[in-house]
Formats: C-alpha cells, structure tokens, sequence
C-alpha cells in the first residue's frame, strides 16, 4: 500500500498508484496487551456499531485515545502495543499490515486530535507486501481497513487530517487547499470534484457509465458507475461508485500526484451525504 492521505484511501489506490504519467511534466487484539514496556492498555469490549456506517468495531484503548477497527478482522489481525506505537500484523505476526505511530516523527503523517485537553499527531508505517501471495487483497483490504479507524478518530477526537509529509520532513501540497480549489465534473449520476490546478492538464471524458481521466497518452484512473468494472468504493444513492486504477508506462512527480489527487475527489464525494463508502 503507498503512501496513506487520512481516510480515503481504497484499495483501488493501493493497488495501483506506483507510477505517474509520460507528458514531460515534471486479533484476536494484542496478545501483548500485559507487556511492562507498554504504556497501553488494549482491550475488547462489547462491540460498537456506527449507526452511520453500519460497521461493527471492536475498541483498542491507549494512553492518547480510544482506536476502534472493524470487527470482522478479530482473530485475523493481531493488534500489540509497545509506548508509543501500536502494530497491527496478519498471519500470526507474520505479515506486518501497518504501525500507528503517536507524537512521532517516523512514517507518514495521517493528521492530529485533542485528547483531555492534549494535543497530539498520528502517523504510519506501512508494512511491505508480498504481491504474489495469494491472500494479496485481504492483506490490502486489511491495511486500508486504518481509514475506519481515522474515521472514528475524527468522529471522537476532532480528528484533522495533515498534508502528507516524508520522514525528511518534506511537504507535498496541503489537501485542505486543494479541496478548496476544484473544478466540477458533471455526470449523470452525481457530480465530481478534482483539483483546479489539472484542469488544463487532466483530460476527464465523460460517459454514460464513468468518467476516464488521463494525461496525454497515459491513463490515470476511471470512475466507474454501476457495473462490475474496478474496486468499489460504495454507493451514491442506489448506484455503486467503483474505480479502476492503471499501472502506468513512465512516472514523474507531477503525475504521480495526479494520480493520487484521486483522494480530493473520494474526499469531496465522502462529503455529500448520499453516498456512503463501501465497508470492505
């Protein structure tokens, strides 16, 4: 799974988004629960519902806040604490899926919440996983399964999310931003959002049943309505939004992050409260 951008990642995007475009421009829970190194407490309680989603979770309690992971994982993913990072591993430990990381610097920023009264940061460090292992989509739908995680973080906690920063503390372009400047793409299901700053570089066409973006000869991704094409992301009133991602022939920055810009858009479609996301 590449690089996280709190809460609307898929597994569409984990899938695929390696490469950017040719135009030039440049668990059972924690076993270790009891540890004496772990400032944690991890525990099961009676499940939760969100009402809004319908996904049932189970509540990972720690000294920064109250994480909670879709239940139909326990058993399958195992969940341990060690101060100041929780890992979450598949297979007996032996797939890593991802670590949460609180007030670090390591990893990939996810955003920042308020816990009495105290401020503090999340990030993450994806595990690498083997592609040719046949259990290659639960392992990714696990890893992406975080983002129910940041969604109650954000319902609990004000949870915001941050820009995507490197371990070098560099910064790509600051989301928020973004979502402000977006142009409208009609289609006769529902309207989508994408970053002004492509508008004159991102061919979007218009069809009956989605809508293809790329970049001169080069794919980037489809929005896809109805049908059994690509990964679902949920539904908008009683029709599926699914995606279809490309690998693509060459990479530079800029479109790669065209690419990943796929997330303003999941983000501004999240916002209409006529669509929901699928939960796995």
């Amino acid at each position: 799974m590449k690089k996280i951008i709190a809460l609307f990642i898929t597994a569409a995007l984990s899938l695929s988004i390696t490469a950017g475009c040719s135009s030039g421009n440049n668990s059972k829970t924690s076993e270790s629960s009891e540890s004496s190194e772990s400032s944690f407490v991890i525990a099961t309680p009676d499940s939760v519902i969100d009402k809004d989603t319908e996904i049932e979770v189970f509540t990972i309690k720690t000294d920064y806040a109250e994480l909670r992971y879709p239940k139909y994982w326990e058993g399958k993913v195992s969940v341990k604490a060690e101060k100041q990072t929780v890992s979450f591993t598949a297979e007996n430990e032996k797939v890593k899926l991802f670590d949460l990381l609180f007030d670090s610097e390591q990893g990939y920023r996810l955003g920042s919440f308020t816990s009495d009264g105290k401020n503090h940061t999340l990030n993450i460090v994806e595990g690498e996983i083997d592609k040719k292992s046949e259990n290659i989509n639960t392992y990714m739908q696990m890893q992406d399964d975080v983002n129910v995680l940041v969604s109650f973080l954000k319902k609990d906690y004000g949870f915001e999310s941050a820009s995507e920063t490197t371990t070098e503390g560099s910064a790509v372009d600051d989301e928020k931003e973004k979502e402000k400047n977006v142009f409208e793409i009609k289609t006769g299901v529902v309207s989508l959002y994408y970053p002004s700053k492509w508008q004159s570089k991102v061919k979007t066409e218009v069809k009956s049943d989605r809508v293809l973006f790329s970049c001169g000869d080069e794919k980037l991704f489809d929005i896809v309505f109805g049908g059994k094409d690509g990964d679902l992301l949920g539904k908008y009133k009683d029709t599926e939004v699914r995606i279809v991602p490309y690998e693509l022939k060459n990479s530079t920055d800029e479109l790669i992050e065209m690419q990943e810009d796929v997330n303003v858009l999941l983000h501004k479609l999240m916002e209409d409260k006529a669509f929901s996301a699928a939960a796995n």
